[in-house]
């Protein structure tokens, strides 16, 4: 019946947008998890840790959105209010999820409610078997596999800088997506790969985060990446063995 609920309508919001947070932060962390196990390991996945750049909060948040639409409407089965509450929740859920991984990325100091963050300093590691959270550390520490490493936090003022993270699909990771689907296997010699990291160097932040290139810098690493690709081999060193003693 429309307005039934389990407690009172107050109750079962609050219930249903802390159960869609619970429900959201388990599975992406299993889903991360998982990502890096033998069982559902893909490639794309890999090429990701290879370059280690977000596509922006909005194509984030449509990702986490898609997840939320199959599970939060489980909420209506307890009460109506439980499911509002659950997709109001799984909404609240999939937008913060975005922002800490585009933050992990980009700005990983204004992560201030973990004292790690705990997925920059996954990528930053290139660790496989731990710190699979990304909005919370909170599944990391319950399943044991949180590892705390150094980190120098920035003291940065939030609200300025949040205003200067990037929330459209950024044309630096929009060209490695594209690049990524049509080269599934990527190699670490790759001229592509070579000349990204040398750019993105020179853009990190000084708490590990990267700025985005834009398109001109996009067009200038390509471009690297060409003469890269065209440079001829350096010349193998010949050795000449020593004449023998003389007798």
């Amino acid at each position: 019946m429309l307005g039934w609920s389990l407690f009172t309508p107050v109750l079962d919001v609050v219930l249903g947008v802390a159960g869609a947070f619970f429900v959201g932060t388990l599975v992406e962390y299993w889903g991360h998890r998982l990502m890096h196990s033998k069982l559902v390991k893909g490639v794309i996945h890999e090429n990701h840790h290879l370059l280690g750049i977000a596509q922006g909060v909005g194509p984030e948040f449509w990702v986490y959105v898609k997840g939320a639409v199959v599970f939060s409407p489980v909420g209506f089965l307890v009460s109506f209010w439980g499911g509002v509450g659950a997709v109001t929740g799984s909404l609240a859920f999939a937008f913060v999820a975005a922002l800490s991984h585009q933050l992990s990325h980009e700005r990983p100091s204004l992560l201030w409610w973990q004292p790690m963050p705990v997925h920059h300093i996954h990528h930053r590691y290139n660790e496989q078997t731990v710190n699979f959270g990304i909005s919370t550390d909170l599944w990391d520490r319950v399943f044991r596999t949180y590892r705390p490493r150094p980190y120098e936090r920035e003291q940065l003022p939030f609200v300025a800088t949040l205003r200067t993270i990037t929330w459209a699909m950024p044309a630096d990771a929009q060209y490695w997506d594209d690049y990524v689907r049509e080269t599934p296997a990527i190699s670490a010699k790759a001229p592509e790969l070579k000349a990204f990291r040398r750019a993105l160097t020179a853009r990190r932040h000084p708490d590990g985060g990267v700025k985005h290139l834009a398109a001109p810098q996009l067009a200038a690493v390509l471009a690297e990446a060409e003469r890269l690709r065209t440079a001829p081999p350096p010349p193998v060193p010949v050795s000449i063995p020593a004449p023998p003693p003389a007798a």
